[in-house]
C-alpha cells in the first residue's frame, strides 16, 4: 500500500501536457509570490487524500478515468483541427466532472457547505431551547462523498456543447496557465442577473460554463448552448485576442486554492503576480468566481438575443434557472436512471454499447421536447 500513500488530486499525467519535460512544471505559489520549478511528482497531493484502507482501489479507478480523459487531451493537442468522436468527448467530459470534484479546495467547499446544511438543519428541528455555539457536525471521507455526489451528476450535463481554444502563435507570445483546482465552473448568466442567493456553480443550472486549460496552447469550454454563442458552428476557436488569453489565465488563477503551474520555459513570475493582484480572500462557502467582472467579455462569447437575464429574486422559478433538460430528467427519473446505471469503467465495445443507448436516451429527451 505504500505506493499509494501520496494520492494526487490533480493527475501527474495533466500536469506533464504543461511541462517541457515531463518531469518538472513551474510553480507559483499565490499567497508569498514565489515563483520556482519543481517535480510534478510533488504536486496536488497529500498523504491518504482519498482513503488509507481503500487507497489502491480508488487511485486504480481514477487512474482509468484520467488515462482515458488524457488521451482525448492529446487527440487535441497533437492534432489542430481534430473533431473528437462521441465516444473521445465523453471520456474527457466524465474526467473534468470528477476532476472538478476531487481536488482539495472543493473537497473544503464541500465539507463546509454540508456541515453547515447539517447545522442548519439541527437547529431548525431540534426542541431544545439552547444548543452549544460550537457544536458542529464532520464528514468521515469527505473527498470520497464529493466524488460520489458529483458523480451521480456526470447525466445532468449530457446537453451541454463544447469548444476547444487554440492560441494563435503566430500573432500571440502569451500562453494558458492552469492550477491545483483546474476546472472552473462559473456562470455569467447568474452573474448578470445579481441574484447571489443562486449557487451560481449548480451543474443543472442555466447558463453553466466549465473550463480548463489543457496545454499551454490549449483550452477546453463546455458551456449551455441555449444561453450563448460561443464562436461558431466549427468547434475549434482560434485565440487572436491577447486579452482573452489573459481573462482566462484570470478565471483559472481565481479558481485556484493556493497554487498556480505553467510551463517552465514559457511564463515569469511577474506575469503571474499581474494575474493574481488584487484577489479578494476566499471564502469556501462561496462561488469561486462570483465577483470576476470580466468573465462575460471574452471577445468570442455573447448572450444569445432571445436571453434577457433580468429576473429578480421576487420572481424566481424553475424555468427560469434551470436547464430544460435539467427539468426533463427531474420529471423523467427513470431516463436519469437509466443513464446513471451506464456510467463506468468498460471494455472499449462495452463503451461503443453505453454510448448508443446513451443517444437513445437523449433523443428521447428531444423528440419529448417537439411535442
Amino acid at each position: 500500500m505504500s505506493e499509494k500513500k501520496k494520492q494526487h488530486y490533480v493527475p501527474q499525467s495533466y500536469l506533464r501536457l504543461f511541462s517541457t519535460d515531463k518531469k518538472n512544471i513551474g510553480i507559483y505559489t499565490i499567497d508569498n509570490n514565489i515563483t520556482t520549478v519543481g517535480p510534478i511528482n510533488n504536486q496536488a497531493s497529500e498523504k491518504y487524500f482519498y482513503s488509507k484502507d481503500k487507497a489502491v482501489e480508488i487511485e486504480n479507478y481514477l487512474q482509468k478515468i484520467e488515462n482515458l480523459g488524457i488521451d482525448s487531451f492529446k487527440k487535441i493537442i497533437n492534432h489542430n483541427g481534430y473533431k473528437w468522436e462521441k465516444i473521445e468527448y465523453l471520456n474527457a467530459y466524465v474526467f473534468i466532472i470528477i476532476q472538478y470534484a476531487r481536488t482539495l479546495y472543493a473537497v473544503q467547499k464541500f465539507q463546509k457547505q454540508t456541515e453547515d446544511n447539517f447545522l442548519k438543519y439541527f437547529y431548525l428541528h431540534s426542541n431544545l431551547n439552547k444548543i452549544d455555539p460550537h457544536l458542529v457536525f464532520k464528514i468521515d471521507s469527505p473527498s470520497l462523498w464529493a466524488l460520489n455526489i458529483y458523480g451521480n451528476m456526470l447525466s445532468c450535463c449530457l446537453d451541454l456543447k463544447y469548444k476547444i481554444l487554440k492560441i494563435d502563435e503566430k500573432n500571440i507570445y502569451e500562453k494558458f496557465i492552469t492550477s491545483d483546482n483546474p476546472v472552473c465552473i462559473f456562470n455569467p448568466f447568474f452573474d448578470v442577473c445579481k441574484n447571489i442567493t443562486i449557487d451560481e456553480t449548480a451543474l443543472g443550472h442555466k447558463g453553466i460554463i466549465m473550463l480548463i486549460t489543457i496545454s499551454p496552447k490549449h483550452a477546453i469550454i463546455i458551456y449551455d448552448a441555449d444561453t450563448y454563442k460561443i464562436g461558431n458552428r466549427r468547434e475549434w476557436i482560434n485565440i487572436t485576442n491577447s486579452k482573452d488569453i489573459s481573462i482566462i489565465n484570470k478565471i483559472v488563477a481565481i479558481n485556484a486554492n493556493k497554487v498556480l503551474y505553467y510551463n517552465q520555459t514559457e511564463i515569469i513570475g511577474q506575469d503571474l503576480k499581474n494575474i493574481t493582484c488584487n484577489f479578494k480572500s476566499k471564502d469556501v462557502s462561496k462561488p469561486t468566481i462570483a465577483t470576476f467582472k470580466e468573465n462575460c467579455s471574452l471577445s468570442f462569447m455573447h448572450f444569445l438575443s432571445k436571453i434577457k437575464p433580468t429576473f429578480s429574486i421576487s420572481n424566481i422559478t424553475p424555468d427560469l434557472i434551470f436547464r430544460k433538460y435539467t427539468l426533463y430528467l427531474y420529471h423523467n427519473p427513470h431516463v436519469k436512471e437509466s443513464i446513471d446505471s451506464k456510467w463506468g469503467i468498460a471494455t472499449e465495445e462495452e463503451r461503443k454499447s453505453f454510448y448508443r443507448k446513451l443517444n437513445e436516451s437523449y433523443m428521447e429527451y428531444k423528440n419529448a421536447q417537439n411535442y
